[in-house]
């Protein structure tokens, strides 16, 4: 009996200590390093890709002409946005 509850309790402390590195290990398997910093082009498509529909033509050159904390502001209050 108590050698039973001693590999019960093994197999659950392994179940734990995997439960617990796991996420690392899928972060790790997509080849991303998630400590590297973006570029600021890369920074400037994500927020277009989140805050629309993604990059036309020009938005790039153009968000990088007014800033993206500006293109952000603007994307919040589209009464803002000249048309």
């Amino acid at each position: 009996m108590n050698k039973e509850r001693s590999y019960i309790t093994q197999f659950l402390v392994v179940a734990a200590i995997f439960t617990l590195i796991a996420p690392a290990l899928v972060l790790r398997a997509d080849g991303k390093s998630p400590g590297k910093p973006l570029s600021d082009d890369q920074r400037i498509l994500h927020v277009l890709n989140r805050l629309g529909f993604g990059s036309r033509p020009g938005d790039l050159a153009q968000v990088r002409t007014i800033g993206l904390q500006k293109y952000i502001e603007r994307q919040l209050d589209p009464n803002s946005i000249d048309d």
